[in-house]
């Protein structure tokens, strides 16, 4: 998939949850640091690995897109196997890290019994409600 600036990005981000986010930093409305940030601050998409591509290669630029989460960052001009190999990993640890993490496991509380006392009191609320059903002042 493809999305021509951010904002798009980050609609497909939520509609089509994709394995990994490979965005350029530099593009109009949203930029590829504000993406990524939104893209790793959400919980519906916290979890999707992001590239940034950038010609800004000055290692404080780079820093500085590591502290928006982006999971890796390259500077152009980049080798294509290089960005290749990197989708690679990036997918794998992913794809390990969903084998490693445990299934959830949801319980539920069995229904507790209802003593004799309990039951004697329902009942009696029940007759007292269905004996008054007619009687709008009956409180």
């Amino acid at each position: 998939m493809q999305a021509a600036d951010g904002q798009k990005g980050w609609d497909l981000c939520l509609s089509a949850r994709p394995d990994l986010v490979v965005s350029d930093i530099m593009m109009e409305g949203m930029d590829g640091l504000q993406l990524c940030r939104k893209i790793k601050k959400d919980p519906r998409t916290s979890s999707i690995p992001v590239i940034l591509l950038s010609a800004k290669a000055a290692a404080s630029q780079q820093v500085e897109g590591l502290k928006h989460g982006a999971n890796d960052y390259m500077t152009k001009p980049f080798n294509f196997e290089v960005l290749q190999a990197r989708i690679m990993n990036l997918l794998s640890q992913v794809k390990q890290s969903k084998k490693d993490t445990p299934a959830k496991i949801e319980i539920q509380p069995k229904n507790t019994p209802i003593d004799s006392q309990q039951e004697q009191f329902l009942q009696a609320a029940k007759q007292a409600v269905e004996a008054a059903m007619d009687d709008s002042d009956f409180l």
